[in-house]
């Protein structure tokens, strides 16, 4: 569960990053924000959530917005938010890849600041993912000295990471 925790906070980190970006924000991304609500809900025990996320995989799966056409297929789904969305959203649902899903939330955290900074080589760039670094290291810390393997994530530890994103 401590995976997942990570995929939903990386994503709500995302999107915070993102917010400050309006010309990334599209339908798709508001949509899959509110997938990513579900998942913190789930992740805080409301199991209900479990079928609305499954559905909103399964219609992404069988949408045009799943394809393999890159640059020539639709680009509703290219956002770092949306895909940090689907990560943490894919993680709680089908539970298998949680490291690799937390991983790919994680690194759109990063694709963010590319975006925002339209440049990887400034200063402001640089200091930036030092920053964001820092972040996910103070996010580890949290997951490492709170969550117990295999045990549900605790309301507690939600309302932190939530916090610390």
């Amino acid at each position: 569960m401590a995976a997942r925790a990570l995929a939903a906070t990386a994503a709500q980190r995302t999107y915070t990053i993102m917010g400050r970006q309006p010309q990334w924000q599209n339908d798709t991304s508001a949509i899959w924000r509110s997938h990513l609500d579900d998942a913190w809900a789930y992740l805080d025990g409301d199991t209900e959530r479990y079928y609305a996320m499954s559905r909103a995989v399964a219609e992404f799966l069988l949408s045009p917005l799943n394809h393999i056409e890159g640059q020539d297929g639709p680009d509703d789904f290219d956002r770092p938010q949306t895909i940090a969305a689907y990560c943490a959203v894919t993680a709680a649902v089908i539970g298998v890849g949680d490291v690799d899903n937390a991983t790919q939330a994680v690194n759109q955290v990063f694709e963010a600041l590319d975006l925002e900074h339209d440049t990887e080589q400034s200063a402001a760039w640089r200091q930036a993912c030092e920053h964001e670094k820092q972040r996910v290291g103070a996010w580890l810390k949290l997951l490492l000295r709170h969550a117990n393997p295999g045990a549900p994530v605790s309301g507690e530890l939600i309302a932190a990471l939530k916090a610390a994103a």
